[in-house]
This record gives C-alpha cells, structure tokens and sequence, in this order.
C-alpha cells in the first residue's frame, strides 16, 4: 500500500473518532471551557508542525491582507468548536454528526447565495442523497427530549462552511504554507474561545472535569491535529484527487464510535441514510 493512503486512512479515521473524544472528554465541562481546551491543543501541535518544517520566520512575513483573512477564519474556527462541543453535550454524536456532515451543502448554499454560482445537476443530485440520508439519520424518535443541540449543530455547519468558502476563495490563492495558515487560525480561535471562557465564567467547570475527561479532551485535540499533519504528508506523497474520496470514511468511523463509547443505536432505517448520505458526499467530494 502506497504510504500517502496510510496517512489519509489515519486521518480519516482520527477525524472521526474526535467527535467521541469530544463528548466523552467535555461532558462535564462548560462548552466554552471544553472547546478552549480543545483549541490549546490543537495549537500546540500546530506549532510544532511549523517549528519542525523550519517556518517560523513566515510568521513574521504575513500581508496585512492576508492576516485579516487568517483571523476570520479563526473566529469561524472558534465558533465551530465552540457550537460543535455544545452540540455533542446536549447531543448525541449520531445525531450532531450527519448535521454537520452537510457542510459541503453548505458551501454550496452561500456560494449559489453570495457568487451567485449555481450547482449542475451532478451537484444537485448528490446534494440530494445526501439530505435525504441525514432526514432518514434524525427520523428516530428524540429520548431526551432536549432539542438545543439542533441550534448549534446547525450553527457549527454554517460556521465550518464559511470557513470552508473564506480558506478556499482568499487563503489559497495567497502563497501563506498551510501549516502557517493552520498555526495563526488555531491561535486566534484559541484567544477567542479562552476570552469567552473566561467572560462566561465557565473557568469554574474545570472541577467538575474528572481524569478521564482530561485525557479524553487531550486526544480530541490530538486528533485534530494529527490528522492535519497526515493530511499535509498525504497531499505531499500522493494524488489529492483519491484524498478526499478517502475523507468520506471519517463519516461512519464517527458514526461507528457513536455506538462503541455512547451506546447510541442506529436502527435499520438510519444505516440506510448513512450510506445514502455517503454516497452523496463521495459524489460532492468528486466534483471538487
């Protein structure tokens, strides 16, 4: 085996397994303290990233323009793991998971509103399958009855997407290396979720996080940023247009993990959607 698809499988894989690292680990914590810590991580390993391939000095060479497209896409960062880890404590992660899973809809959806750029028919009918999976997914009966994980599902899906269209229409037309890029993001979205942890007071939560919960929350954001860096070698070793086929696995992996750490059921009518929804990614993923 090719070692680039060694490294794509591995993020794949660490990209779906987070959401379970996640809930496990900030299930006791306040969500702003849960994704700040989440953040810290993930900046450290970032940090290393560019400490380990000499780039410290582009830091310092940023454009202003370029830097202001950087702290938006941090704050869009931010505010995705800020709405994704309120989503998973009030959620489970088979619920929230195929929410967010529409952020290639999503790009679609404000690209067709603000560039006025219209899908073809492809698009159209992937983006079909792959609603139609996600209603099949939440067609099963809510126990908890609590209902606030859909608001911020749903804001962490339009937080992902905007980031998605800002990265794709003004980062990557900038020479900035992706590890720079990935650094000067976490680091803002980092400033800005520690700000509103400590605004919001829930710096008082950390007591209520138990051992476990530290350890799990340290492997969300090991997760994270490991896969950046498999991500970054897979791009680096092989073809891009396999990678993000490849990608799609990071959906049932996360679907899977629902079931083995939170014992959530999937009845027989969801694992239909998850492969509808699949097939309409792959086929999304392609045309990109």
């Amino acid at each position: 085996m090719a070692e680039w698809i060694i490294y794509a499988c591995i993020s794949a894989l660490l990209t779906g397994l987070m959401p379970s690292f996640l809930k496990t680990g900030a299930k006791k914590a306040a969500p702003a303290l849960g994704a700040a810590l989440l953040s810290t991580v993930v900046l450290l390993f970032a940090a290393g990233i560019v400490a380990l391939e000499g780039r410290a000095e582009a830091l310092l060479q940023l454009k202003n323009e370029t830097l202001l497209y950087l702290v938006l896409s941090g704050v869009l960062q931010g505010v995705m793991w800020l709405s994704l880890c309120t989503a998973l404590i009030h959620g489970g992660v088979s619920r929230v998971i195929p929410i967010t899973n529409l952020e290639a809809v999503g790009v679609l959806g404000i690209s067709a509103w603000l560039l006025r750029a219209v899908p073809g028919v492809w698009k159209l009918c992937c983006v079909v399958l792959l609603l139609l999976g996600t209603l099949l997914i939440e067609s099963r009966p809510e126990k908890s009855g609590n209902g606030k994980w859909v608001l911020f599902a749903f804001l962490a899906l339009l937080a992902a997407a905007a980031k998605t269209l800002v990265d794709t229409l003004y980062l990557e037309q900038s020479v900035v290396a992706e590890s720079v890029a990935n650094a000067v993001c976490t680091a803002v979205s980092s400033v800005l979720l520690w700000c509103i942890a400590a605004l919001g007071k829930a710096l008082r939560s950390a007591k209520r996080i138990t051992a476990d919960g530290w350890i799990f929350l340290v492997l969300a954001g090991m997760a994270v940023g490991v896969s950046w860096l498999c991500d970054s070698r897979a791009r680096l070793l092989g073809d891009s247009s396999y990678l993000l086929p490849i990608s799609c696995a990071a959906f049932p992996v996360a679907m899977l993990g629902a079931r083995l750490f939170h014992k959530e059921e999937m009845p027989t009518g969801a694992m239909f959607g998850i492969l509808l929804a699949l097939a309409g990614m792959f086929g999304l993923l392609l045309e990109m």
